[in-house]
């Protein structure tokens, strides 16, 4: 579902005291104002502190004075066809923008240069269906994509002579991928020598890099761990910046560290049925979702 959004920014002033009532100052941008459109479906605040927007008619920035838009068709700045009906923009580790649209296409946007870049090469080599329908970042500031037939990807951009795109194949989902409907027919664990990866029936990925300290071990290190013999026994994955947790069809639960390669394996008294869904709140609270027992 599209959303019409409008664009208010609130400055509230320092409360003289407890008992006043806060200043709020509303400022409305619209069209009017330099939007491309008013139709705006993503946000983001990069590194440098710009405000990004993904409009219905383009990508635009706004430094807190003023927007400026990007969809020039010149050629010399900009792509001869910049993206419209941007859907999500994450920012890589070199600055690099990732920007995906409604219909599943990719680019790069390089903000030093004003460049855009279509990725449609780059993941044809790692995927038979190019569209990417989901793209979010890792906590090492690379960029997971997720391709409409299920394959997980991790790339991020460099800048040398040239922009150079550097995207990885994770895992190749293609024997788990329901032909008809391109649907997992179960969720994905998945362990590499170098990666711990999680791809989820409802889209949730996840990708962890795997610390030194384990670099010598085997492939399966951390799944070996849990002591789970079946791929389809997980359930439910829940990620932060450190840790994995990853949720079984017997009430069981797993925390993970890819770093220091440490499994904590905690069996819920009275539970014994598949969870559902995990929320961790800080090191001592963690919320459980377990299928038909609250």
């Amino acid at each position: 579902m599209k959303h019409r959004l409008f664009f208010l920014l609130f400055f509230i002033s320092a409360l003289p005291s407890l008992n006043a009532e806060s200043s709020i100052i509303v400022e409305h941008y619209t069209v009017e104002k330099g939007l491309p459109n008013n139709m705006v479906n993503c946000t983001l605040k990069d590194s440098d502190g710009f405000i990004w927007f993904g409009t219905w008619y383009g990508l635009c920035s706004f430094d807190g004075a003023k927007f400026k838009t990007y969809n020039n068709r010149d050629g010399l700045f900009y792509s001869p066809t910049p993206p419209r009906k941007i859907q999500k923009i994450v920012e890589d580790k070199n600055g690099f923008l990732w920007i995906n649209t409604t219909e599943g296409k990719l680019y790069l946007f390089d903000k030093r240069n004003e460049h855009f870049l279509p990725i449609y090469d780059n993941v044809k080599k790692h995927a038979e269906n190019m569209q990417i329908i989901k793209i979010q970042n890792t906590s090492d500031g690379e960029v997971l994509l997720l391709t409409k037939d299920k394959n997980l990807l991790r790339a991020y951009a460099s800048c040398k002579e040239k922009d150079e795109v550097n995207i990885q194949l994770l895992f190749d989902s293609n024997p788990y991928v329901d032909t008809y409907n391109s649907h997992l027919k179960h969720n994905v664990f998945d362990e590499t020598q170098e990666y711990l990866n999680w791809i989820g029936m409802d889209d949730k990925i996840l990708s962890y890099r795997k610390g030194k300290n384990i670099a010598d071990e085997p492939a399966n290190f951390l799944f070996a761990k849990t002591g789970v013999t079946s791929l389809e026994a997980f359930t439910y994955a829940y990620g932060d910046n450190t840790h994995l947790w990853v949720g079984d069809n017997a009430g069981r639960i797993y925390c993970i560290d890819p770093d220091l390669g440490s499994v904590n394996k905690y069996e819920l008294p009275d539970i014994k049925k598949a969870i559902k869904n995990i929320l961790v709140i800080n090191d001592n609270i963690v919320y459980i979702c377990v299928s038909g027992q609250g």
